[in-house]
């Protein structure tokens, strides 16, 4: 079973994704973390063992820069996780 969190390389190196499957369809929201503090980065889905859009990576590199860049980008929402 893959995992339900992994570290991407590549062109994802420094981002993570969430894998998991909802009605049939394999999601994969790409994210980054600094620290204790994840931020959600872009939407996607993997179809053919790729990903939907299939620029999520390129997208999600330049919303991190975007963040590192000025943190206010970034908008916290606590979560309590169980």
């Amino acid at each position: 079973r893959p995992p339900i969190f992994r570290q991407l390389s590549g062109e994802g190196d420094g981002l993570g994704e969430i894998r998991f499957e909802f009605n049939g369809v394999q999601y994969r929201p790409l994210l980054c973390r600094h620290g204790r503090i994840v931020t959600l980065l872009v939407g996607a889905k993997e179809v053919n063992d790729r990903f939907d859009p299939r620029n999520a990576c390129e997208k999600a590199q330049n919303r991190k820069k975007e963040i590192e860049a000025e943190h206010e980008r970034s908008i916290p929402c606590w979560l309590t996780l169980e």
